[in-house]
């Protein structure tokens, strides 16, 4: 595709009128060869054009939404992790406890035993 000579392009002091604007050759022969197009050809384009368009943002998308699930699964697990600590710190003071009125318990009948 060939950019248009600067001849061709309008400058800042010109004044340019609605519907008035000078095409470029290439505007100009892509709008011809745009005319001409039948509605197959037309909805080939269209199919192409989209499966350009979701090619080039799938990348993206999944990109967008690894992150977002590795962001949620680490959020998740840390909450996970939090609640199952706390869970087993629970049963592990409940053990102990058991575990040291058990041995208190048993320590003070030995003794009873070895008084009588």
């Amino acid at each position: 595709m060939s950019l248009p000579s600067r001849d061709e392009l309008p400058i800042l002091l010109d004044v340019i009128v609605p519907g008035q604007i000078p095409m470029p050759a290439t505007a100009v022969a892509a709008s011809e060869t745009a005319a001409a197009r039948t509605d197959t050809e037309w909805s080939s384009l269209e199919h192409e054009l989209r499966e350009a368009v979701l090619k080039n943002i799938q990348g993206r998308i999944d990109g967008v939404l690894e992150q977002q699930l590795h962001e949620s699964l680490t959020q998740a697990a840390e909450q996970a992790f939090a609640s199952l600590a706390a869970e087993l710190k629970g049963h592990v003071r409940d053990t102990v406890r058991e575990v040291v009125t058990r041995a208190v318990t048993q320590e003070l009948a030995r003794l009873r035993a070895n008084r009588n």
